[in-house]
């Protein structure tokens, strides 16, 4: 007699935050550009949810959105990978 026995894993998945500060302060870019952390290594399945929130005493609220870029220096949707929005806003 011949006996299999298999074991299935349930996949671990994971939920990062990664957060948003104006105070953050990006190398090429200066203050508010910046996001904590900065790098991160995720697996399929796994959830990122991004978090932002312009500062009150910004006169000209600024807005954001979370997008692919070609390049980390890139400023511009590339037009195939992950967005937030088409337009941007003061938190999310």
């Amino acid at each position: 007699m011949l006996v299999i026995v298999a074991c299935l894993f349930a996949a671990r998945i994971k939920l990062y935050r990664i957060h948003f500060d104006f105070h953050h302060l990006s190398p090429g870019w200066g203050g508010g550009y910046a996001w904590s952390p900065d790098m991160l290594t995720i697996d399929e399945g796994d959830t990122v949810c991004f978090e932002w929130k312009a500062p009150k005493y910004v006169l000209d609220v600024p807005v954001y959105k979370v997008e692919q870029t070609a390049l980390p220096t890139s400023r511009e949707y590339d037009g195939v990978g992950f967005r937030s929005a088409a337009e941007g806003t003061s938190e999310g």
